[in-house]
């Protein structure tokens, strides 16, 4: 039983530290955009 917990968590782990990059890379794409459409 512990096992099966455990991975679990390291599933959770390894999925928010997938949704952080994802995250980050929008951020990035989104920063790019406005910087690129708003004219000075």
């Amino acid at each position: 039983m512990p096992n099966y917990l455990n991975s679990r968590m390291i599933n959770l782990i390894s999925c928010q530290t997938l949704l952080k990059r994802l995250n980050i890379e929008l951020e990035k794409r989104i920063n790019c955009r406005y910087q690129v459409n708003i004219p000075e």
